[in-house]
């Protein structure tokens, strides 16, 4: 018994809180890691003798990275790259998203 997994969407949330003081003089850049633990939900879409067969489930996995937050006048832009990995029965899943945002 095999199944073909033709979709894989592995769904995420992450929280950051930063505290950030207003100062008159613009900040410097300033770099930051992340890191810790987090559950993904992961829904497959496949075939199984000929049979479309669907299912989701929530997973345990680690996450890591690293971004730079920047001053733009009164709000503060930031990137960031991050390596979620999923762990799954017999393996595990990774991902690299690369976000770029605005905190206000």
């Amino acid at each position: 018994m095999r199944l073909l997994v033709t979709a894989l969407v592995v769904a995420a949330a992450a929280a950051r809180l930063d505290a950030q003081t207003v100062a008159a003089q613009p900040l410097p850049p300033r770099p930051y890691v992340l890191f810790g633990p987090g559950l993904f939900r992961v829904e497959q879409e496949g075939v199984l003798y000929d049979q479309p067969v669907s299912g989701a489930q929530s997973r345990f996995g680690i996450s890591a990275g690293g971004g730079v937050a920047f001053p733009v006048g009164p709000l503060a832009a930031f990137a960031e790259a991050r390596v979620h990995n999923v762990f799954a029965d017999g393996g595990s899943a990774r991902l690299y998203p690369i976000v770029v945002g605005v905190q206000f």
